[in-house]
């Protein structure tokens, strides 16, 4: 699947021809989300919660051009950047549950979509808070910062917090990698 990703932006860049659907990537619905990543640092990540989902190879489709060309916190990637620097991870969403309170999540192990109000709402996928080093209650202040949302934090705030928790499966593929394969 990430091969394909790869096949995906490469074509979008009009560096090579299109390639088909793999026959390995099954036509069935999934939440999930596309993470371009250069130097280890976050480059573009777009994706859907929505259950249940857009068809497998149609999501990863749209959300790896996207997440290279659209997500509006980087300039869209060019030619120059499918380099050894580039990795793609794609994340399958799985075994979304309630959160008893905004703190009945394990870091490393489930992503964590909240919502304030009904107001705001932001999400961290599983690796977020892991890779930053972050505890539950920084989690929850940066996923209410990412929401827009300014105001104090208090029992009161944390008590408002709708939550949903999820597991993901995970796959990454670095551009060297996928050239190897590509051999």
């Amino acid at each position: 699947m990430s091969q394909w990703l790869f096949h995906i932006t490469i074509y979008r860049l009009q560096l090579a021809p299109q390639h088909p659907v793999p026959t390995t990537i099954p036509n069935v619905p999934c939440p999930l989300f596309v993470t371009w990543h250069k130097d280890g640092d976050l480059r573009g990540c777009i994706g859907t919660l929505a259950t249940p989902g857009p068809k497998l190879h149609e999501g990863l489709a749209r959300f790896a051009c996207v997440a290279a060309f659209e997500d509006h916190r980087f300039n869209p990637m060019v030619s120059t950047e499918m380099n050894a620097s580039i990795s793609v991870d794609i994340n399958l969403l799985v075994n979304f549950e309630p959160c008893a309170s905004w703190d009945d999540w394990t870091v490393g192990t489930h992503g964590i979509d909240i919502e304030l109000d009904n107001q705001y709402h932001a999400v961290f996928l599983p690796c977020v808070a892991e890779e930053q080093g972050w505890d539950k209650t920084t989690t929850l202040l940066h996923l209410l910062r990412k929401s827009g949302y300014g105001g104090p934090v208090d029992k009161a705030t944390l008590q408002r917090v709708k939550a949903e928790r999820f597991s993901s499966s995970v796959m990454s593929l670095t551009y060297a990698e996928y050239r190897a394969m590509r051999k």
